[in-house]
């Protein structure tokens, strides 16, 4: 590089061609590129028109503010000393003339006042709507886990009677003979309290008897009909269909509804 001119050299770099503008007045090409002007240079000045770091204007080029943020404030030491005092004094210059004092009156400042005064309510107000948004959030939340907590103490009475198991197989003599103990005792029983005179309601029995034995209706209404095959029961129709409920029976075809149960 020439000694006489630090910023020569056949090819200069972004950082050398602004510092050359920030340095001095608005330049000509030929002023600014002086002995460096290849044409390398000159399309590296044109790129930095197009990136808005130096502005055009009547054929002279100047440094734009974004060319000065791209260089910073950064001493390059192939600066003379008295080159950069001069950059400072140029740069504190600008920083001068960029400060303008503002001068308020009453009407002024009455109207910024207002004017924050209006922004504090808006935030207020959003405050107020997000408050009530993080409460309904929370009523949501205590209502999802009392959901939950339901869902769960179902969940484990569903499970304790899955747990539960017939005292009786149906493949099983025994049982079925305990069964038919157990099924005439509740049958005494109802009789006794009630005062039936022997003709038991199988709604009522079925009911009374599912409370002591883990089985299902289907279960018990079979269980029924097969004890009247062996002539252990009777099971006789309702002769007055208003006078009973009809879901709680046994329907058969051929025989019609079968509502009550009397033991042989």
């Amino acid at each position: 590089m020439d000694k006489d001119n630090p910023l020569g050299g056949d090819c200069l770099n972004e950082e050398e061609l602004l510092w050359r503008l920030r340095s001095g007045k608005p330049k000509t090409i030929k002023q600014l590129l002086q002995k460096s002007y290849t044409e390398e240079n000159e399309k590296l000045l044109t790129s930095l028109v197009e990136k808005g770091a130096v502005a055009l204007k009547n054929k002279k080029y100047t440094i734009t503010p974004q060319g000065i943020k791209l260089i910073g404030e950064r001493f390059d030491k192939k600066y003379t000393k008295k080159e950069y005092a001069k950059n400072e004094k140029i740069k504190r210059t600008d920083d001068k003339s960029e400060v303008k004092a503002e001068i308020l009156n009453y009407k002024d400042v009455y109207e910024k006042i207002n004017k924050l005064s209006s922004e504090v309510s808006l935030i207020k107000s959003y405050l107020d709507e997000l408050s009530k948004e993080i409460q309904n959030m929370k009523k949501t939340q205590i209502f999802q886990a009392g959901i939950s907590q339901v869902n769960h103490q179902l969940d484990s009475q569903i499970q304790v009677k899955e747990e539960k198991k017939p005292i009786f197989d149906k493949g099983n003599v025994k049982d079925k003979v305990a069964l038919k103990e157990i099924l005439y005792e509740i049958s005494m029983s109802l009789d006794r309290e009630k005062h039936l005179g022997g003709t038991i309601p199988i709604p009522m029995l079925r009911e009374e008897f599912m409370k002591k034995v883990a089985i299902s209706r289907e279960e018990f209404d079979e269980l029924l009909l097969k004890l009247e095959t062996e002539y252990s029961i009777d099971l006789q129709t309702a002769h007055d269909m208003n006078a009973v409920n009809k879901n709680e029976g046994i329907y058969r075809q051929a025989r019609g509804l079968l509502y009550y149960l009397i033991w042989r």
